[in-house]
């Protein structure tokens, strides 16, 4: 048992409530004594909820942590997941571009004139209707026009980036496109650059590039013999 305020043990202050012969002082201090008996037992009891506060407060600390160890083990799992899907979409993306390669080359339309022949197809889809009716060569022509039309403004961008400005754009595309139209025999291509016939002018080869590239191709460039005969293919961007 604690000792009480006056420094004397519990056993002691009883004796001397026995020995005291005043009955008004003996019930004061026995009164005193069941207060001090109160109090220890009210300091006990507070020290024992502390006591079970700690513990509680640490199961909870540890479930915490345990929870928090959960949470980085399933991110882990999530980002694993996420690269495993990351890893087997871009495999499909290669395999697609690998067999759209592939047909375009059975085709043999990886050549120039199919090129903006596919970005006038890319336009019409864009456009819509109003664009149904129209040749390839007029919607070339009207490029500078079609605002509202993603491809039709990256062709007049490939116009600018080789010429410093757009505004001829249209009557640029369709001067190369009758040019890629006439009779140029082709050799045996499959791929995956973009046949290039070598009679083009600097501009024309420079923006043909630039076209390639929103496919994410190259342009190979090839001359041909006065007799029809193909030489070797030249890879590369135009000088």
């Amino acid at each position: 048992m604690r000792c009480t305020s006056s420094g004397l043990g519990l056993d002691e202050l009883l004796q001397k409530v026995g020995e005291e012969e005043d009955r008004d002082k003996r019930v004061l201090m026995t009164q005193m004594i069941a207060l001090v008996i109160q109090k220890e037992k009210e300091v006990i009891q507070m020290e024992k909820e502390v006591i079970q506060m700690e513990k509680e407060k640490e199961v909870i600390q540890m479930e915490k942590e345990k929870e928090v160890m959960r949470m980085e083990k399933e991110k882990e799992v999530i980002q694993m997941e996420k690269e495993v899907i990351r890893k087997e979409m871009e495999n499909e993306v290669l395999k697609k571009n690998q067999l759209n390669n592939e047909l375009l080359s059975l085709k043999g339309e990886l050549t120039a004139r199919y090129l903006l022949e596919r970005c006038v197809h890319k336009i019409k889809t864009e456009i819509g209707e109003e664009l149904s009716r129209q040749s390839t060569k007029q919607v070339l022509g009207s490029v500078n026009k079609l605002q509202e039309s993603a491809c039709a403004q990256k062709l007049v961008a490939a116009v600018r980036d080789c010429n410093g400005q757009d505004g001829f754009a249209g009557r640029c595309y369709q001067d190369m496109y009758a040019e890629l139209s006439g009779k140029i025999q082709y050799p045996p291509w499959k791929g995956p650059e973009i046949l290039v016939h070598g009679r083009l002018n600097r501009l024309q080869l420079c923006v043909l590039q630039k076209v390639a590239e929103t496919e994410d191709r190259d342009i190979v460039i090839f001359q041909a013999h006065e007799d029809g005969e193909d030489n070797d293919t030249d890879t590369g961007e135009p000088e």
